[in-house]
């Protein structure tokens, strides 16, 4: 009787099919199982007839050399209904001895009942021999942009991997003496990297005064956890100086087809690396660089990347300008007082910068990136200081229309003004005034701009100037940096005009901020486009 319910169970057999796959999902991915790594082969077993599978074998008998390799004897499926699917799938281990070729598996799915099998199917799949993984530091910065005693410097490390597969990694940081740690621990877990993977850190240190080294020198510690195999990777930062670009690095692709990475970051910025050293000297030229990041009143936000960008172009002004640094007059949050000292009053136009000048000898320089803001009564354009309140700007902020009358009495041989500011009341971070919207000011007069002086604005009208945050600077200022790199020199004669920088702004600026930020941006240039701003030796 039990015999006869069983043959009635299984009146009709099934029509089984199957598709078989290979991956190494908990390797590198790319489709090769290499030594030390674990394979997977994945069945789908399909029952298109009448009646039920139940208790199928499935098998995978070696066609090849497979000593390296721990394979199950076999799986069993308990049941596949009619018109029904079953997944199964199979874990193949590599050990370190495993070679470089190809392993053929017979893949058998048998059926007990009617002998009803699924056509039996063949497997093939690449192996690789072990390959030590290779870890190498592949860029590095400082969000400071320089190393020095006394401050803290945010440090960024990028990590790849351009050997064999890393499983496990661990990372510890090494510090010298007189540099301390503020971050919450100086171990990472890096986890599992395959070819060309990548590991980012960020982490903060403080800098003593004790600390006497020339250099910053750090060690990062990586451990591979399947080998245990530690690499010891020296990350040097010069003290007192910009940090430099590491070598660029050209990874070749271990295999054709195997790109399954996204690329390392750049976590240095190009426009602060490698800034052109032209061998030009201008030992009579003068410039104000002001960066306005914080402000004394509360309701004003800060202007993120301002003292960024002044800190930036300095450098450029000395390396690529030819400037001698006791030429650059710095104001880091200056007051108002401060910025009437150096550009001058209405009643007294002279300040410092015009007693720096060599009449007929000197050239002008002046920056600034901080808020601009309007009077709302009479659209005019203020620079906002450091003690100003935006809602009393008429009182405590320096009117853009007296900075350029006081230029216009200096008898310099030419002048540049660059201002990465937006005088609508409107920024990154919401409105300077309360209680109002962004304002269109009205425009300086241009006769206010003699023909000698050339002045550059990162936005117009009621436009909000653009911050940058992947590059970490105002968006103005980063194409600035970058046309002076030698991008904005149209016909690539070495020579820079105002006009070739200003054609130059016209199409990057407004491009980028509609793509970062959907809004518009458009820079305005007023004054003698025709004068050479700088003039390359050949």
């Amino acid at each position: 009787g039990k015999f006869l319910a069983r043959r009635k169970k299984f009146r009709f057999p099934p029509d089984l099919h199957m598709s078989v796959s290979f991956s190494d999902e908990k390797g590198n991915h790319d489709y090769v199982l290499d030594a030390y790594e674990e394979g997977e082969v994945k069945l789908v077993v399909e029952n298109r007839g009448k009646g039920m599978a139940s208790d199928l074998e499935v098998r995978l008998v070696p066609l090849s050399d497979v000593q390296h390799l721990t394979l199950p004897e076999k799986r069993t499926i308990s049941r596949i209904l009619p018109g029904r699917k079953e997944t199964v799938s199979i874990p193949i281990k590599a050990d370190g001895g495993l070679g470089t070729g190809e392993v053929r598996l017979r893949v058998e799915v048998l059926e007990p009942y009617f002998g009803a099998d699924a056509e039996p199917m063949v497997l093939r799949f690449r192996t690789r021999e072990y390959v030590p993984p290779k870890l190498v530091l592949y860029d590095k910065a400082v969000e400071e942009g320089w190393i020095e005693p006394r401050k803290v410097a945010n440090i960024s490390l990028v990590v790849q991997n351009r050997g064999g597969p890393a499983y496990g990694v661990k990372a510890r940081l090494s510090l010298p003496a007189n540099v301390r740690f503020l971050g919450e621990s100086q171990e990472w877990e890096f986890g599992d990297m395959g070819p060309r993977g990548w590991k980012r850190v960020d982490f903060p240190i403080y800098i003593s005064p004790r600390y006497r080294g020339r250099n910053l020198e750090l060690k990062l510690f990586l451990t591979d956890g399947r080998t245990g195999k530690t690499t010891s990777l020296d990350v040097s930062f010069p003290m007192k100086q910009r940090v430099t670009t590491p070598k660029e690095i050209a990874i070749k692709p271990l295999e054709e087809g195997r790109e399954r990475y996204a690329p390392p970051p750049e976590v240095s910025v190009d426009v602060d690396m490698e800034i052109p050293a032209t061998g030009l000297s201008n030992p009579d030229a003068v410039a104000v660089v002001v960066g306005v990041k914080d402000y004394s009143n509360p309701s004003i936000p800060p202007v993120e990347y301002a003292l960024r960008d002044a800190e930036v172009f300095r450098e450029y002004l000395v390396s690529t300008f030819g400037l001698s640094p006791k030429n650059i007059i710095f104001l880091r949050n200056p007051t108002k007082a401060e910025l009437e000292s150096v550009f001058g009053t209405r009643e007294s136009p002279r300040g410092r910068l015009y007693n720096y000048v060599k009449p007929g000898a000197s050239d002008v320089f002046v920056f600034y990136s901080g808020h601009g803001a309007p009077d709302p009564e009479t659209r005019t354009a203020y620079l906002v200081p450091y003690d100003a309140d935006p809602n009393y700007i008429r009182i405590n902020g320096y009117p853009l229309s007296l900075l350029y009358d006081n230029l216009s009495h200096i008898p310099a041989r030419r002048k540049f003004v660059f201002l990465d500011a937006c005088f609508s009341g409107t920024t990154e971070r919401g409105m300077l005034l309360r209680d109002i919207s962004g304002i269109m000011v009205e425009p300086v007069e241009v006769g206010r701009i003699d023909e000698r002086t050339v002045v550059f604005t990162a936005a117009s009208g009621d436009e909000v100037a653009t911050w940058y945050e992947e590059k970490r600077h105002g968006l103005f200022t980063y194409f600035f940096l970058k046309g002076l790199k030698g991008e904005a020199d149209s016909n690539g004669d070495g020579r820079l005009t105002a006009g070739e920088l200003a054609g130059y702004l016209k199409d990057e600026v407004p491009y980028m901020a509609r793509r970062l930020k959907g809004r518009e941006q458009h820079p305005e240039v007023k004054g003698n486009l025709g004068m050479v701003l700088l003039e390359r030796k050949r």
